[in-house]
């Protein structure tokens, strides 16, 4: 009879075992259920703002076409001229090229 009473009573310290174990275990999924979501919320951020920081280095980008190529030609002189005429900021123009055999 002691015999059964001590299979009973390893049964039961099994069972809190495997409960608390369980317990532990949906503890866990829970916060890396809350991690996936704040991570994945934060990917989406940081993917809009890539998105917009690209977008704001494509507006700063302008593309001149049809410019008369002149000898001994000084480009950024020519982008000032033009930028004066559209009324931009000489001072927003960082850089400024010709690419060899083309029209600006």
């Amino acid at each position: 009879m002691e015999d059964i009473e001590n299979k009973c009573t390893k049964i039961g310290q099994n069972q809190q075992e495997y409960l608390d174990y369980s317990k532990k275990q949906e503890n866990v999924l829970k916060d890396l259920t809350q991690k996936s979501a704040y991570l994945d919320k934060y990917s989406k951020s940081l993917d809009e703002r890539l998105r917009l920081l690209e977008q704001k280095q494509y507006d700063l980008d302008i593309e001149l076409i049809n410019v008369e190529m002149k000898d001994e030609e000084n480009v950024a002189e020519l982008v000032k001229d033009i930028t004066m005429k559209l009324n931009l900021k000489n001072e927003d123009i960082v850089k400024t090229w010709r690419i060899k055999g083309q029209y600006i």
